[in-house]
């Protein structure tokens, strides 16, 4: 990584980034996830080496976690909507209508639940790492 590489800077866009994708109406879909994934490969390649004290390694977790939560909702959002309990029966039409509802099946509490778990699973294994 560049010693010119604004950390900051690259996390702000990031999460400027994710909260477009919350900021629209309907459910989560393919276009949700790439924004998503696109951000988490983003902040890994650019950041990931930054976060070398405790507290920048729980900074990166929380940045990369809100990142994570559009491709995180996605899924959810296909096996609630294909589930055969809840929305469609999982079938080809389900995949071919996945993404095109007006309202979403992700809930705020799942939301919050993905957030806190993602965030430990990040910091666990960014901490992993700089031990070894």
């Amino acid at each position: 990584m560049s010693q010119n590489t604004d950390v900051p800077a690259l996390s702000g866009a990031a999460i400027a980034g994710t909260v477009s994708v919350f900021m629209g109406s309907g459910s989560y879909g393919v276009i949700s996830a790439i924004i998503s994934l696109t951000l988490m490969v983003f902040l890994k390649t650019y950041s990931w080496h930054a976060a070398d004290t405790k507290e920048k390694q729980v900074v990166y977790s929380m940045v990369f976690a809100l990142v994570a939560l559009p491709f995180v909702a996605t899924i959810l959002e296909a096996i609630f909507y294909c589930s055969p309990f809840i929305g469609m029966v999982w079938e080809s039409s389900c995949l071919v209508e996945f993404g095109r509802q007006p309202g979403t099946w992700v809930t705020d509490t799942h939301i919050a639940f993905s957030w806190v778990a993602i965030f430990i699973i990040v910091f666990l294994v960014r901490r992993y790492q700089k031990a070894s």
